[in-house]
């Protein structure tokens, strides 16, 4: 399988650049969601959330599909996994050739696929169901949850921070329980607004008297 790694997607440029990724860059807050592919490693870019999550993840086109594929890498870390170590994995995996690439990264694929979603994954899902324009019995397009907003704030600034790299299938009642005291002490909304993506998929673990119950513990 031959495999021929690119810089960046062809016609896509403004908040997707090309640059010397450093450390710095991945720690720098963005008002939009920003990916900066390194030009001192083609194929190599890191996405950077406006909740400060820096993700490195690989790029590169698989000529027999003549499909482009993208690898995740690592969540940045300034102990634990910088730039360099970003580079290196690629180097790494250059090395096993085109056709080790390309499985490792359909292996990874399927694995997750089998773990299943992460909160943070149903978070950006679920704040992209609210926001959709939908047509309302006045005629007029506007969002499906005019009030997307709010919520939208409250599972970025309480839940993924938390709970977003957790897989939604780890999520016990104790942590929805001591979410939703939380929510309760830090905004006079309800919570329900801001856990009912994640309670969608454990309902068991939301149910009232399991969060009473996990509440004591």
């Amino acid at each position: 399988m031959d495999t021929t790694i690119v810089p960046s997607p062809a016609g896509k440029r403004g908040r997707n650049s090309s640059v010397i990724l450093t450390d710095r860059m991945c720690e720098k807050r963005v008002a939009k969601r920003t990916k900066l592919y390194d030009r001192k490693c083609p194929g190599l870019y890191v996405s950077i959330t406006t909740t400060g999550v820096a993700t490195f993840s690989f790029k590169f086109t698989d000529r027999e599909t003549g499909k482009q594929r993208t690898g995740w890498l690592g969540v940045y870390n300034a102990e634990t996994f910088t730039v360099e170590d970003a580079r290196s994995k690629v180097y790494g995996l250059r090395a096993r050739g085109g056709e080790a690439l390309a499985e490792t990264f359909r292996d990874q694929k399927a694995a997750k696929a089998k773990r299943g979603k992460t909160v943070a994954e149903i978070i950006d899902e679920r704040i992209a169901w609210m926001k959709t324009l939908v047509k309302k019995p006045d005629g007029e397009m506007r969002p499906r949850l005019e009030s997307w907003q709010n919520t939208a704030s409250h599972l970025d600034r309480l839940i993924r921070p938390r709970l977003g790299k957790k897989l939604a299938m780890e999520v016990t009642k104790h942590d929805i329980a001591t979410l939703s005291n939380d929510i309760v002490a830090a905004s006079s909304a309800s919570p329900r607004s801001a856990t009912r993506a994640i309670c969608a998929r454990r309902p068991r673990a939301c149910s009232p008297g399991r969060r009473r119950q996990a509440a004591t513990m």
